[in-house]
């Protein structure tokens, strides 16, 4: 959704170029197991000079302390439902930049939520703050010119 639809009409050239830029990746040694490599390079694929690439992460990287930061007020207010919708952001945001590990962690604090059980639930929204602060250089690293 946020890809501009004349850098999506490339099915072929995608496919090409997700090769290369991973190959190309992983002799660069920047294969890093807090980053799915697969969701980067299915954008770096349509992505001629990395623009895109680097303006995604960059939102990323913007928005998710945010998300984290309203998840922590949600937690004190015990509000479930509040948890599970910003949980359900940041996941989704998280695999959308490759951050699995932190996307599942998400899925399972919105499930608990959905499901209406507390137990664990300060532990698991203190993981994902840890995650992302581990998750955030990582991104950064996969940029042009890290931020």
């Amino acid at each position: 959704r946020w890809l501009p639809a004349d850098r999506v009409t490339h099915p072929t050239a995608a496919a090409d170029g997700a090769a290369a830029s991973g190959a190309d990746a992983n002799a660069r040694g920047d294969a890093d197991p807090l980053i799915d490599q697969a969701a980067l390079n299915g954008i770096r694929a349509i992505d001629d000079d990395g623009s895109v690439l680097d303006e995604v992460i960059q939102m990323y990287l913007d928005e998710a302390p945010q998300h984290v930061e309203r998840l922590s007020k949600a937690m004190d207010a015990a509000d479930l439902p509040e948890i599970r919708r910003i949980a359900h952001a940041l996941k989704s945001a998280s695999m959308n930049v490759g951050a699995k590990t932190l996307g599942d962690m998400c899925r399972s604090l919105e499930n608990q939520c959905k499901q209406g059980e507390t137990q664990g639930l300060a532990e698991l929204a203190g993981a994902v703050h840890v995650m992302l602060d581990r998750v955030q250089p990582a991104l950064r690293a996969q940029m042009r010119q890290p931020a």
